[in-house]
């Protein structure tokens, strides 16, 4: 299983914050709101992961998260979504990373409950195994 991050938007909202930053740079509490989802989705047992944002800031991201150790990852992927495509467009660009995978689409400013994401993966990846047990002795 896969995880996608979202982290787009030009975060209207927060302006004159996101004048300078992309709004999931910002700290909520004590880290960056990009923080969140990447854990969680560890916490689930994704290690899989790619960041889909754009914009100005783009490189940001790539200096903040790095290649993911600091989460516990081999790596991080990344995407650059070019303008403002909205949700189904930033997901198409996940296309090649995710593959034939099943996938967990994070978005970065919605708050995300660890343990039903935890259940709901646990509970995919056995209907999975089921399925390619079941195909295998067929």
């Amino acid at each position: 299983m896969k995880g996608v991050v979202l982290a787009g938007g030009s975060g209207s909202r927060l302006y004159p914050l996101t004048r300078i930053t992309n709004k999931h740079l910002l700290p909520i509490y004590d880290k960056p709101m990009i923080f969140y989802p990447i854990e969680t989705l560890v916490r689930a047992g994704i290690h899989d992961i790619i960041i889909v944002t754009g914009g100005n800031n783009a490189g940001d991201f790539l200096r903040l998260l790095g290649n993911g150790r600091d989460f516990g990852l081999k790596h991080i992927n990344y995407a650059y979504q070019e303008g403002a495509g909205g949700i189904a467009e930033a997901l198409s660009l996940t296309q090649n990373f995710v593959g034939g995978d099943r996938c967990v689409l994070a978005r970065s400013c919605r708050r995300t409950r660890r343990y039903r994401l935890r259940r709901c993966c646990r509970r995919a990846r056995a209907r999975s195994d089921r399925r390619r047990r079941s195909s295998a002795s067929d």
